[in-house]
């Protein structure tokens, strides 16, 4: 028999973007519309819905509370959240109601298709999960029906069963697969809100600064001080336009989409600038920052220079913030090949260079360390980091076509390993 197309309901009031949906979804699901909330219900209640594309502001009922309403009728129903007028408060609001996912107007077509199937494929790992509950509840009842007065080695036995053994395996295995999912699309929805709440401030910083310079550089005279201040106005435009980007970006990056990497990076510059910005943090500390710039040029690679500089400069906070006083740590660039090079040659197919940050620091427990890549896992106390660092990172460098590996010792220091393919 085959699978029926999901049953997917788009509730938005402005028909540019409801029709937009539509034309992306028709072909592969069954497709309806409503401009507000009160028929959304009303449809929900009256006909089977798998999947809801919800604006925020709708006239009638509000996209929030229409989220509290569809999640009382049916908790598995998915939602997503399709909005141009999103906040930080929004996007928090919409992870504690069970929303799959959160996207910015306009949208992407390639990150909408997408966050549908995601969110589908996680309402099948629900429905299927209760199920299996269901069986075990039906195949516990018989079992206990027909050994009443059995002993207890015989009821052992029973539930040693080879049926309800596997049933619990894949109930454990569903549960798994639900929980990484859920964890990773908080992510984005985490980022979305940041997005919208951060760009505000950063555009009057960039503007501020700015108008600084500008009057600086219109003074009547110069001294050398006042040289230095507008360097550093320059670096305070330059970053805060650097995070402004890296923010618009971020969503990409936390979500899971098609999109190929744009753009090559110097390697050599770009550890040259994140050591220029972590310097002060690391002399406040006293630690020693080691780094032996390449005698020779080094190839260049496919990733996003802000975006790789962004996990250069993750990384060297974490070692500053995990090395004591005293402490050392050392950057370290090399490039490794198939084939070794000729001297003078060009860099041969099949070239990778490797970009190590070691410190001397406190080092990861034994059991930490194979979860720090883990969305939202942190050793820091409360306040001190979000766990998202390390998994961003990650993700970063395995869409360049990279790795992100690390070692570490307890109380001996902790390394982390770039490996990137060369441009």
């Amino acid at each position: 028999m085959p699978k029926r197309p999901a049953n997917i309901l788009i509730v938005d009031d402005e028909p540019g973007p409801r029709e937009s949906l539509r034309m992306v979804l028709q072909d592969d699901y069954n497709v309806t519309c409503v401009s507000d909330g009160r028929q959304a219900l009303h449809l929900i209640k009256t006909r089977p819905v798998d999947l809801v594309t919800l604006d925020l502001q709708l006239p009638g009922l509000e996209g929030t509370d229409l989220l509290r309403e569809v999640k009382a009728i049916d908790p598995n129903i998915e939602v997503i959240i399709v909005t141009g007028c999103g906040d930080l408060h929004s996007a928090i609001e919409s992870i504690h109601h069970g929303v799959f996912d959160y996207v910015t107007k306009p949208f992407n077509i390639a990150e909408i298709k997408m966050a549908v199937a995601k969110s589908l494929e996680r309402r099948r790992l629900n429905l299927e999960l209760a199920r299996f509950f269901r069986e075990l509840e039906k195949e516990g009842a018989a079992n206990a029906e027909g050994v009443r007065g059995a002993s207890a080695p015989n009821l052992a036995r029973l539930l040693e069963s080879r049926s309800l053994q596997a049933a619990l395996g894949a109930t454990r295995s569903l549960r798994e697969q639900m929980v990484r999912t859920e964890r990773l699309c908080t992510v984005g929805l985490m980022t979305a809100g940041f997005i919208h709440e951060i760009n505000n401030p950063l555009a009057s910083v960039v503007a501020l600064a700015e108008l600084s310079l500008s009057r600086l550089r219109h003074a009547s005279h110069t001294t050398p001080e006042l040289s230095e201040v507008e360097l550093s106005l320059q670096k305070i435009i330059q970053e805060a336009k650097r995070i402004s980007r890296l923010a618009t970006r971020m969503l990409g990056l936390a979500r899971e989409h098609p999109q190929g990497v744009e753009g090559v990076a110097d390697p050599a510059a770009l550890v040259k600038e994140a050591l220029e910005l972590i310097r002060p943090q690391a002399a406040r500390k006293g630690l020693g920052l080691r780094w032996q710039p390449p005698a020779d040029p080094l190839p260049t690679l496919p990733c996003d220079a802000d975006q790789l500089k962004q996990v250069l400069l993750n990384l060297l906070i974490n070692a500053v913030q995990a090395t004591p006083e005293g402490g050392k740590i050392e950057v370290a660039l090399e490039v490794a090949l198939d084939v070794a090079l000729e001297a003078g040659g060009e860099p041969e197919a099949g070239a990778q260079v490797m970009l190590r940050v070691a410190d001397t620091g406190c080092g990861i427990t034994e059991a930490d360390l194979p979860r720090i890549f883990e969305p939202f896992f942190t050793t820091k106390g409360e306040g001190e980091g979000t766990g998202l660092g390390l998994y961003i990172c990650r993700q970063i460098v395995e869409r360049c076509g990279g790795s992100l590996e690390v070692e570490s010792e307890q109380g001996r220091g902790t390394t982390f390993t770039i490996t990137l393919p060369a441009a």
